[in-house]
């Protein structure tokens, strides 16, 4: 294949898996797949996409018009055209097939001119979830209208308030709402420093126990708590709506504050004589709760003195609405939030678990450290009986190796057992890749310069720091020895099948891919004393 015709089949990939919901970097997709020591094929292919960890699956199918109509919309393909063979992507458009040459370029074939030179063979990869990051494409624009709408709100909650009554009014809300909100933190048990010294746990006090209670609820999906939120919410929207412009009048949300008041009675009577313990958080809403009826009957509005005007009662209807819906979105957003939280902790306990790592490891074939050159690049300890050494393949290009170098200095700053090789997996025939070159000189640093040096050129190289300015920055090597060590060190890695990077060895065996090399530090000890 030549250059040109893998420039457009990464891109042709790239294409292909963004339709499918999965981002690899182009960057990282050309490093892995180009990689392959059977680059350009099916097999190179399906290797990659699993390295990457993109659900794929090979398979030879009849090439008939019926397993055509059976495959997915889109998929790659092996053709024979011409005495040519090669792998497209195919693409069903109602009674022809598109074959992209490129992302810019596709020809049009009738479906008895594709299946003439399709061979059967197919690569398909499942279909990804999308995230709702890929609807915003980042977080500025999540930031910027949640930033606007505090300030609309903001200015609306200013204007909207023309006495020191409604003021009160106003800022009490304020706190109901954020005193609910604490009282919902400790529904979910996510006690912080305030809530835990308002709730000190007493013989005759605990947040918990009360809120836990069945009296906390109206229904088995309805608790007070939502109420609270609802009821402060709505009273907040009800005055932003004014800021803006509403004719709403003051006396519909001051009788709403009288009318609560007989929940506050029921809430005392519920903790005094059935659950006889106190939440001091749940006091707290009540007496916002009375403070604003008070404000009501100081301000000496005649709170039955509103029209029922139509229209008045649907904008306050849809503002609840509005107001219910958001909090039911939200408090489901947070629920599984949460939820994932916890499945996370569960999920960091058993991959960390060193006996459930153990089988993992110990199934990994043995592998060879010899490679046919001397002058090995080696960090850390350097005794050559190292109870933990860990060899890394790696490649300057390669997105993921970013991760594994970082690892790599933790471990180093860490126990002085342990050992680092750094092996690269580069294409030393070409002596203008960028991958070669930053290795090239990466290997002559080592060996020729102090390890503060080295150190500081090896963390750039796997920075953000784009290559040319690495080259710039470090030069270029003509050292041919070292040439021939890059050219032994991609050898070696085709001998032992480890045609992808980065791979993690540690004592000759590969790394489990079910676990993450960030979980290696808590396995080096157990490790040492199992190869000692």
């Amino acid at each position: 294949m030549s250059d040109t015709g893998k420039k457009e089949i990464i891109e042709v990939l790239d294409l292909y898996l963004r339709e499918n919901n999965h981002h690899i970097p182009q960057s990282e997709l050309r490093v892995q797949f180009l990689g392959h020591p059977g680059s350009g094929s099916f097999r190179a292919l399906t290797d990659a996409l699993d390295h990457l960890k993109v659900p794929n699956v090979a398979a030879e199918v009849n090439a008939d018009d019926t397993t055509l109509g059976l495959l997915p919309q889109s998929f790659f393909a092996w053709v024979s055209d011409g005495g040519r063979n090669g792998m497209v992507l195919a693409k069903r458009v109602k009674d022809e097939v598109l074959v992209y040459k490129s992302v810019d370029e596709q020809v049009r074939y009738s479906i008895s001119a594709f299946l003439d030179m399709w061979t059967g063979l197919v690569v398909l990869v499942e279909k990804g979830i999308k995230t709702k990051l890929d609807l915003f494409r980042g977080n500025a624009l999540v930031s910027g209208l949640i930033a606007l709408l505090a300030v609309v709100s903001g200015v609306a909650l200013y204007r909207s308030v023309t006495d020191w009554y409604q003021l009160g009014h106003l800022f009490l809300s304020l706190g109901g709402l954020a005193i609910f909100g604490l009282i919902y933190r400790s529904e979910m048990g996510l006690n912080s420093a305030l809530i835990s010294k308002i709730c000190g746990e007493g013989e005759k006090t605990s947040c918990e126990d009360v809120l836990a209670s069945q009296g906390a609820s109206i229904f088995r999906w309805l608790k007070l708590t939502d109420l609270g939120i609802i009821y402060f919410g709505s009273l907040l929207s009800f005055w932003v709506l004014k800021g803006l412009g509403s004719d709403f009048e003051v006396s519909m949300v001051y009788t709403g504050s009288l009318l609560v008041l007989p929940i506050t009675v029921y809430s005392i009577i519920y903790q005094a004589f059935r659950i006889k313990k106190w939440c001091r958080l749940c006091l707290v809403s009540v007496l916002i709760l009375w403070a604003q009826a008070g404000v009501v009957l100081a301000s000496g509005t005649d709170v039955l003195s509103f029209s029922w005007v139509t229209s008045d009662l649907l904008g306050e209807s849809l503002s609840v609405l509005t107001v219910i819906s958001a909090w039911v979105i939200l408090k489901k957003a947070i629920s599984s939030s949460q939820s994932l939280q916890n499945l996370q902790v569960d999920y960091f306990k058993l991959r960390r678990d060193f006996e459930l790592f153990k089988p993992a490891y110990l199934n990994q074939p043995k592998l060879s450290y010899a490679v046919d050159y001397t002058s090995e690049l080696v960090l850390g300890n350097q005794d050559k009986d190292c109870a933990l050494k860990i060899v890394a393949i790696t490649n300057p290009s390669c997105f993921y190796c970013k991760e594994q170098h970082q690892q790599l200095v933790s471990l180093l700053s860490g126990p002085s057992e342990v050992q680092v090789v750094v092996r690269f997996s580069v294409n030393y025939q070409n002596h203008e890749e960028e991958a070669t070159l930053i290795a090239q000189k990466l290997m002559e640093i080592y060996h020729k310069a102090d390890s503060k040096t080295f150190m500081r050129a090896w963390h750039e190289a796997y920075s953000n720091m784009p290559q040319e300015d690495w080259i710039s920055t470090w030069g270029q090597s003509d050292d041919g020895e070292i040439l021939l060590g890059l050219e032994a060190h991609r050898k070696w890695c085709s001998e032992q099948g480890l045609n992808f990077t980065p791979v993690t060895l540690i004592n000759g065996r590969e790394f489990p891919k079910q676990f993450g090399l960030e979980d290696l530090a808590y396995f080096t000890e157990d490790l040492t004393e199992l190869t000692g």
